[in-house]
């Protein structure tokens, strides 16, 4: 038996060749997390936080930096000093942060430029426009009524540069408002008569739908989806092409679902070309449908108390309900009595009936 022992002893330790289902679940676990982990690592280093200059920056006076002959040279006749001056303006105002302050003569000013014959003064002054509109953020949302409709107005011209410079300019009025307070000015200069106006205002809507960070609501939904439908008629092709993206821009916040009704009355190639707008579109916002309210509970509980009542501990039993005045009248059951029929003369009582005298003694 020694001799067995030692030649086992000899022979080299057994291997496990098959795992138990809790050591096979344990080896998954040791091997997965590292490589989740660094996954991780890598997302997060490859998604930094953004840091917003504005938060860091210092508020800048822009009124008190402004040169002294701004108003006069505004007021001159000759458009080289007034573009000299929206020059000026430009160099101070063109920053991070701007502090906020009365700045209600100066954006009279550059609104009354928008009308300017020269288009150099336009252009500078819708580009002082964008930077007190950066600089300011939500502190312009008031002199928005002022300001759009003006810059709206002067799209009509055809030049490149100044379209981009009154398109930037509104598209910084927007992002320190929001699509609800733009879009009536919006539809309203969507009906211009100058197809300029018009094409270039659609424009600025499918952007407003791009950056907008809320989905519109419903009553919203439904006018820019009308106004964007009329437009698909239009005999210009860039404006017929503008009424689509609209379209599909909203419907990739909205849903295909949402905008069904919007679509019935359409043929096919507007369809698809609506479509392949929506599938192309970035939009940052999206519309979440409300949960359905569940019914309340209030008048199952009152009917559950009616009718199932627990007495309280102590309280004294429920009398009996009152009799009905029916029950009251009525009189208490007794037998029946007896019909008044001829007696039975097995049933009368048997009494004694004296003897009678006869006549005969």
């Amino acid at each position: 038996m020694e001799k067995l022992f030692e030649a086992v002893k000899q022979e080299p330790p057994p291997k496990q060749e098959r795992l138990l289902r809790s050591q096979q679940a344990a080896q998954a676990a040791s091997s997965a997390t590292p490589q989740d982990a660094e996954g991780e690592a890598e997302v997060e280093e490859e998604q930094p936080p953004e840091i917003d200059a504005f938060d860091l920056a210092e508020p800048v006076d822009v009124l008190a930096k402004m040169p002294a002959d701004f108003e006069q040279n505004m007021a001159s006749t000759k458009w080289k000093d007034r573009k000299d001056a929206l020059d000026a303006l430009y160099a101070v105002a063109n920053t991070d942060r701007i502090k906020d302050g009365s700045f209600d003569e100066l954006l009279s000013a550059l609104t009354k430029s928008m009308k300017d014959a020269n288009i150099a003064v336009v252009t500078v002054a819708a580009n002082c426009i964008e930077c007190l509109a950066k600089g300011l953020r939500r502190g312009f949302a008031k002199h928005r009524s002022r300001t759009m409709p003006a810059i709206m107005e002067r799209l009509k011209e055809k030049k490149q540069s100044v379209a981009d410079a009154l398109g930037a300019a509104l598209d910084a009025v927007f992002a320190s408002t929001g699509l609800s307070e733009c879009l009536d000015d919006i539809l309203e200069h969507l009906k211009h008569k100058n197809p300029q106006v018009k094409a270039e205002t659609l424009k600025f809507l499918i952007r407003c739908l791009k950056n907008t960070t809320e989905a519109p609501s419903k009553p919203e939904v439904v006018l820019i989806a009308e106004a964007s439908k009329k437009l698909l008629s239009e005999s210009v092709e860039a404006t017929r092409a503008g009424g689509a993206e609209a379209l599909g821009t909203l419907m990739k916040i909205m849903s295909e679902r949402a905008m069904g009704p919007y679509m019935e009355g359409l043929d096919d190639n507007r369809k698809t070309k609506i479509k392949e707008f929506c599938d192309a579109a970035e939009v940052k916002a999206k519309d979440k449908p409300k949960p359905v309210a569940p019914p309340p509970k209030a008048a199952p509980s009152a009917q559950k108390k009616t009718v199932t009542k627990k007495p309280t501990l102590g309280a004294k039993k429920p009398a009996p309900p009152a009799a009905t005045p029916l029950e009251e009248a009525a009189p208490p059951q007794t037998k029946p009595p007896a019909s008044k029929g001829i007696p039975s003369k097995l049933s009368a009582p048997k009494t004694l009936v004296p003897p009678q005298k006869s006549g005969l003694q």
